[in-house]
């Protein structure tokens, strides 16, 4: 009777756990993800980025009202971030990443002090009149 038992509750939960895998195979088959954009957006430091956003579908239904956005970026900062589309639907939970590098893209200037072009004269001492330089971004 004991053995029985068993074999029916082995029975039982392998039932429940394909069906759960199952419904989770079908969900994900009709869940429809467009991220609008490039996946990949380089920004120069100091500039913004204007998120595209996504798009979500389930079976033709637009759910996108669903989507939360977790966005850390520091344009202040140079580095790699992440804009992050978390959706949680029915037995669904899904997170989709779009990646924001914050570049220096601009050379730093330099200029040169006094006369161009600059004279000197044999056997008088040299003085250097000096350069300026200046950059967006200094770490």
């Amino acid at each position: 009777m004991k053995n029985k038992f068993i074999k029916i509750s082995i029975i039982l939960f392998t039932f429940l756990i394909s069906g759960y895998l199952l419904s989770l195979i079908i969900i994900n088959s009709l869940m429809n993800f467009e991220l609008i954009g490039n996946k990949v957006i380089n920004v120069s430091y100091g500039d913004t980025y204007q998120d595209e956003g996504i798009k979500i579908k389930f079976n033709k239904k637009d759910i996108t009202d669903k989507v939360r956005v977790e966005d850390n970026t520091n344009y202040q900062e140079l580095g790699n971030y992440y804009i992050k589309y978390h959706i949680k639907y029915l037995w669904f939970n899904k997170a989709i990443e779009r990646k924001i590098n914050v570049i220096d893209d601009e050379k730093p200037i330099i200029t040169l002090n006094g006369d161009n072009p600059l004279y000197l004269t044999y056997g008088k001492e040299y003085i250097e009149p000096g350069y300026t330089a200046t950059d967006n971004y200094s770490d």
